[in-house]
């Protein structure tokens, strides 16, 4: 609701609604030329206000005459020794005119400027931001749009959500010329790894008001709340922003960023964080092997020890970051025969390459399914699984040690669960 604006049709009041989700004061008018007016008036709220402060002003000035009668009552009496019985009296204020004056000018002051003003702490004590940027913004930036639009920054909720949570941002954006087309704002959660679209939100008028009517000598408040679905994996994503035309669909380009890249603006790293921590009972626990002093491995599931040739077997693996990791390492699982030769593989980073682990949490589980293609020309036979991290760059293995092994290896060998192949039907 738009509490004390009204809006006259020809000299009549009409009804009045809000827009959802745009900002915008609706009213219905009938077809032909007409003469609107927009005003403000008091609410009953404003009216109460006016009212305390009508007694405050009072009450303040009461106890101003109070004071002044006192302090000239002193000074006709003009004691040069104060008697015995009133050293212990109580304390009396006393004023003379000048600070009943004062006091009565301050509070005429205040209602005048309270009157005069539709807001007056916004238009007496704001401060003003430059044009080139938001005072108090926690996140500062200036990317052009072109020569229409500067994005000035932006103010996050948290950084970290959970499955069917929400993640709240408010944009600042600048008209840098007077806009002829309306565009669009959208905020939106996206995969680190393929770009694919999770979340988002839109606004139909930024800010609240068209952007073929934004100011050039202000900026623009665009608030977005973007609702995380339930069924949303619990791993890194990248929050985008953008300004696009809603009736072609075409994107604001930033300058000099071309592609697709240009047409969205990274803001930052989001997490969607699993609430709990995952179930031990679900997986098989490992006795805690240790990957290069920082990431452990809890356990892992399989989804059958009994594959056909030409069947994926996947492997599930529970990861946990002990410490901060600053590279992106790269997962490799094997199927391994009897001569401890490779017989079937699969490497990518964590997830399928959504989740580096350089944007791990510390602490937190991270579930990492890999599936590993069985060849259909696989002989059948006795196999186990094996898996490890290395440097994509480098193809060094990252050393992994435990508490009851002699040396640092590289790699786990899942000996102890057999993997029996057997040929395709």
């Amino acid at each position: 609701r738009f509490a004390g604006w009204e809006v006259d049709v020809d000299g009549r009041p009409v009804a009045t609604r809000s827009s959802p989700g745009e900002g915008l004061l609706l009213a219905d008018l009938p077809a032909g030329a007409h003469q609107l007016t927009l005003r403000f008036v008091d609410t009953p709220i404003r009216r109460d206000g006016w009212l305390l402060a009508l007694l405050s002003a009072v009450v303040l000035t009461g106890f101003g005459l109070v004071g002044l009668a006192n302090s000239r009552r002193a000074k006709r009496a003009s004691p040069t020794r104060a008697p015995a019985s009133s050293r212990h009296r109580a304390f009396a204020p006393t004023l003379d005119r000048r600070g009943v004056v004062t006091i009565g000018a301050g509070v005429c002051g205040l209602i005048a400027v309270r009157a005069l003003s539709p807001a007056p702490y916004a238009a007496v004590f704001a401060r003003k931001s430059p044009l080139d940027r938001v005072i108090g913004v926690s996140h500062p930036d200036r990317i052009l749009l072109g020569d229409r639009v500067e994005f000035l920054g932006y103010d996050l909720s948290d950084p970290k959500t959970s499955p069917g949570g929400s993640i709240s941002v408010t944009l600042y954006w600048r008209a840098l010329r007077p806009l002829t087309a309306d565009y669009r704002s959208l905020a939106m959660i996206a995969r680190v790894g393929d770009k694919g679209l999770v979340a988002q939100d839109d606004r139909v008028n930024p800010g609240g008001i068209p952007t073929h009517t934004w100011p050039t000598d202000r900026y623009v408040i665009d608030q977005h709340t973007i609702e995380i679905p339930a069924s949303t994996p619990p791993m890194v994503y990248q929050l985008q922003v953008a300004l696009y035309d809603g009736k072609t669909l075409k994107h604001l380009q930033q300058d000099g960023v071309s592609g697709w890249q240009g047409e969205q603006i990274v803001l930052r790293q989001i997490h969607v964080t699993r609430p709990t921590p995952v179930d031990p009972s679900t997986y098989r626990p490992l006795p805690g092997p240790v990957f290069g002093g920082l990431i452990i491995v809890l356990g892992y599931q399989i989804n059958t020890d009994r594959p056909r040739s030409g069947q994926a077997l996947e492997l599930t693996l529970i990861w946990r970051a002990e410490k901060a990791v600053d590279h992106d390492f790269t997962v490799f699982t094997h199927l391994i025969d009897a001569k401890q030769n490779q017989a079937a593989g699969n490497d990518s980073m964590p997830i399928d390459g959504q989740y580096p682990t350089s944007t791990w949490l510390v602490g937190e589980d991270v579930v990492d399914l890999h599936r590993i293609q069985i060849p259909t020309s696989l002989a059948p036979g006795q196999y186990h699984l094996a898996f490890g991290l290395y440097d994509a760059k480098t193809l060094q293995r990252l050393p992994v040690t435990e508490k009851d092994w002699n040396a640092p290896r590289t790699q786990i060998d899942l000996d102890q669960l057999p993997i029996h192949v057997s040929a395709a039907r």
